[in-house]
């Protein structure tokens, strides 16, 4: 947690291709916050999207 800089669990850390941190999500995350932090964090366009 100290390297990472987080201050609770749950954390979810977002990274670049290479390998920088570019986003943080504090606490619990719904379906619909990764989607849309993954959606404007990474070019998803060309990849498929599933409802899983």
């Amino acid at each position: 947690m100290q390297t990472m800089r987080s201050r609770g669990l749950p954390t979810t850390l977002f990274f670049d291709a290479q390998g920088r941190q570019v986003d943080s999500h504090l606490g619990e995350i719904t379906m619909p916050s990764l989607k849309d932090k993954m959606l404007r964090r990474f070019d998803l366009s060309s990849e498929s999207s599933t409802d899983k």
